[in-house]
């Protein structure tokens, strides 16, 4: 793994305890998760974004693209009091082993962060 790439990835897990079916709540007419990954999808500082979920049904929302790569998370990992870290580095290893490219830079897109524009992204 000599290239070296950079990744948004956009946690969605499913059972929101707070806002049912969060995931799934529309704001200017898209799902919040499809917010988070298009501005990633549209960044040109980002070389994949990786949609994780527990949930093939919110994994289907989002639309197929050869920039955009979906992970279905374990149970162990997607509980509510699950820390994020472990989240993140299942991630990593998962799209290295995809890619075959080593992991040099990381964003975290959260669905609920749905005023984010893309310039958020460059300045970070």
């Amino acid at each position: 793994m000599t290239k070296k790439i950079s990744i948004a990835i956009v946690a969605a897990r499913a059972g929101s305890k707070r806002i049912k079916n969060k995931s799934f709540i529309k704001f200017n007419n898209e799902r919040i998760v499809n917010l988070a990954i298009n501005i990633g999808l549209t960044s040109k500082k980002i070389d994949y974004v990786v949609l994780t979920s527990d949930s093939k049904k919110i994994l289907g929302l989002a639309k197929d693209n050869n920039k955009l790569i979906k992970l279905l998370r374990s149970e162990s990992i997607s509980k509510d009091n699950s820390p994020m870290l472990p989240v993140i580095k299942d991630a990593i290893v998962k799209v290295e082993k995809i890619t075959k490219k080593k992991t040099e830079k990381i964003i975290i897109l959260d669905p609920t962060s749905v005023l984010r524009r893309k310039k958020d992204i460059l300045k970070a």
